[in-house]
């Protein structure tokens, strides 16, 4: 598999770190996607036994990160942009059922969080923001899910999360800040159908935030698939290259 250099972990919680080293690489894309990864080489350069490197590696194609085809491989999975786009459909189903309950359970202690967390979407505009963003993005959407009381909904959506947050990271980085004004809007209108109760409202707020994001994410998608096939191999950074520039220890 292509070179990766992995920092040495502490031994507590190994697979929970394993994880999250492995999952920071993928969201990085240091891994290639199709990318085969080998667990005796992973295992090697993080210091560790097997057997916390299978586990981590177990949760990760748990979250549909990494495809495991038997008698081949491990690999990272690369994600098809309708793949993406049926990800968000199904994402905007369940914050859209959340809708019809979540309003009969809201508070205001919760619309008072609601508004921090919008807050600070609102605030992450820098360069450089925009995994802050996108994980904030995330805790404004399962508080809705959260708010509609039903745990099953709520398991099923965070097990979306991954995917999207790894798509977002990955395709949006030239240009977010372009929609991110529309973006605070439209959340901005959630909140306002929220806080006056107005369940049709905010079923309309969800549908028209969530289809723009999507079309946003596959117009970034498409363009980034013809730049690659335009660029010559020999001008593309290698694997090793951009761990070297991204990377940080984790302990």
């Amino acid at each position: 598999m292509a070179h990766v250099t992995l920092s040495r972990i502490s031994k507590s919680k190994l697979s929970q770190q394993v994880y999250e080293v492995l999952l920071r690489h993928i969201i990085n894309k240091d891994f290639e996607r199709g990318q085969k990864l080998d667990v005796d080489e992973l295992a090697q350069q993080l210091g560790i036994s097997r057997t916390p490197v299978k586990e981590a590696l177990s949760v990760l194609g748990t979250e549909g990160l990494i495809e495991v085809i038997p008698h081949i491989g491990t690999f990272v999975k690369d994600f098809s942009a309708k793949e993406i786009a049926d990800t968000f459909d199904i994402r905007r189903a369940l914050e859209v059922l959340a809708a019809e309950t979540l309003l009969d359970n809201v508070l205001s202690k919760d619309v008072a969080k609601m508004e921090a967390i919008l807050k600070g979407i609102e605030s992450s505009t820098k360069p450089g923001a925009l995994e802050t963003r996108v994980r904030k993005n995330y805790d404004f959407h399962k508080m809705l899910i959260e708010l509609s009381g039903n745990r099953k909904l709520l398991r099923i959506y965070e097990s979306l999360h991954v995917v999207v947050s790894v798509a977002q990271t990955s395709h949006l980085q030239d240009g977010w800040q372009v929609s991110a004004e529309i973006e605070d809007a439209e959340h901005r209108a959630i909140l306002e159908a929220i806080k006056n109760r107005d369940r049709n409202a905010l079923i309309r707020a969800i549908t028209v935030h969530l289809e723009r994001a999507k079309s946003n994410l596959m117009d970034n998608m498409k363009a980034r698939e013809a730049e690659v096939i335009r660029q010559p191999r020999t001008d593309r950074p290698s694997v090793r290259a951009r761990f070297e520039r991204q990377s940080s220890k984790v302990t």
